[in-house]
């Protein structure tokens, strides 16, 4: 599409927002997160030496920075996301859309650490100056009452990352579906 940029500018684009977001976990102490294997194909980011259950993708932040491009970044307003981790997705979103509310959930089932990532993300997103909302719950059973804190604002964009199985992503799916934006 025309409206697109070239594949050349949102890697550099990508590697400005990667750059920026390692700095503030850099700024509370934390290692750099960095990008190691992944069975995923390519690489994920981690925060090294934690435990937190997982990592972005690259091509996750590629498709991040190619939404927020265009009528579309500018329209957005709600980003809804199941799974936090430490918060770089939930972060980076809120980067790239900085007119939208960005509410997401974790259940924090992954021990102290999955707990800590939950506090950075909200340091940070307070630090910053960024809409970022941070619910302690279980998908699907909770995903309600992120709606009955934000005054039923539609959902934009919905990132479903929280249990990787087929039947808990059908069900996250399901259970974000009605709260969608009609196109």
């Amino acid at each position: 599409r025309d409206d697109q940029p070239a594949d050349s500018i949102v890697r550099a684009e990508v590697q400005k927002l990667h750059d920026t977001l390692a700095s503030w976990y850099q700024g509370l102490g934390l290692p750099r997160p960095s990008i190691r294997a992944s069975n995923h194909g390519g690489g994920a980011v981690w925060l090294p030496g934690y435990f937190l259950g997982g990592g972005a993708l690259p091509y996750d932040l590629e498709l991040m920075v190619r939404l927020s491009k265009g009528h579309f970044g500018r329209r957005a307003r709600s980003i809804v996301g199941i799974g936090n981790a430490f918060g770089y997705s939930t972060l980076a979103f809120a980067v790239l859309f900085p007119r939208a509310r960005v509410d997401v959930m974790d259940a924090e089932v992954e021990g102290t650490h999955n707990h800590n990532g939950s506090q950075w993300t909200r340091t940070i997103s307070a630090a910053h100056g960024l809409e970022v909302n941070l619910h302690i719950g279980r998908s699907p059973a909770d995903v309600p009452k992120i709606f009955s804190k934000n005054g039923d604002l539609p959902i934009d964009i919905a990132f479903i990352d929280g249990l990787h199985t087929n039947a808990q992503q059908y069900a996250d799916w399901s259970a974000l579906h009605p709260h969608l934006r009609k196109a």
